[in-house]
């Protein structure tokens, strides 16, 4: 009587590992072509927003402005150096007569800004930097303040705050003008207000 034939089992086995990788890619080609279903359903969705979107640019600057002062007045706001200094801080003088003067755009007001519009041009028009206080600043910002002899050229204060405009909202000026063909978002400096007349030591 002869003996039985004996198997390793390894034949079973491979046959399993095809199996499961078989099943894996059928699972993964099906994730892909449910993936890429959600992703032309998007973009079909996309282009249907922009197909009812107002096709005359005037139109669709007054539609942005509805939606994006808030947003500009907002982030104006976030732009206030303390709740002691209100205000966008340019600059300090440093003058060996007296404390320091600390310069800059006042942001006090609930709306920073007046926002004005003429054509495709949107002006955001804030108040003229000015002297805001005296004194010392505190904060994790103080160092980022600059500061110049009484005795020195001092900068206009004008362009360190247009840049530092232009910077915070720049992802909005930049969306704007992209979207809109001809769409400008700029920044204006005006009128003269009074110097603040605190002195001694001012910490934010």
């Amino acid at each position: 009587m002869s003996a039985p034939r004996t198997t390793s089992g390894r034949p079973h086995g491979l046959l399993i590992l095809i199996a499961v990788v078989g099943v894996g890619m059928l699972a993964s080609i099906g994730l892909l072509r449910w993936g890429w279903t959600r992703v032309e359903a998007a973009d079909e969705r996309l282009h249907a927003l922009r197909e009812a979107a107002p096709k005359d640019p005037m139109v669709r600057v007054d539609k942005w402005l509805l939606y994006s002062e808030p947003q500009i007045q907002n982030r104006l706001a976030k732009l206030r150096f303390s709740s002691l200094h209100p205000g966008l801080i340019t600059h300090r003088v440093v003058r060996t007569d007296g404390p320091a003067e600390i310069w800059g755009v006042d942001l006090s007001g609930a709306h920073p800004a007046r926002i004005e519009r003429e054509g495709l041009v949107v002006t955001v028009v804030l108040p003229e930097p000015r002297l805001l206080g005296h004194g010392e600043l505190s904060g994790m910002n103080a160092d980022l303040v600059p500061d110049y002899q009484a005795d020195s050229k001092i900068p206009d204060p004008k362009e360190r705050a247009q840049l530092l405009c232009e910077h915070f909202l720049g992802g909005l000026r930049e969306a704007f003008e992209k979207d809109i063909e001809g769409a400008q978002l700029l920044f204006r400096f005006e009128g003269q207000g009074a110097a603040a007349p605190a002195t001694g030591d001012e910490r934010g």
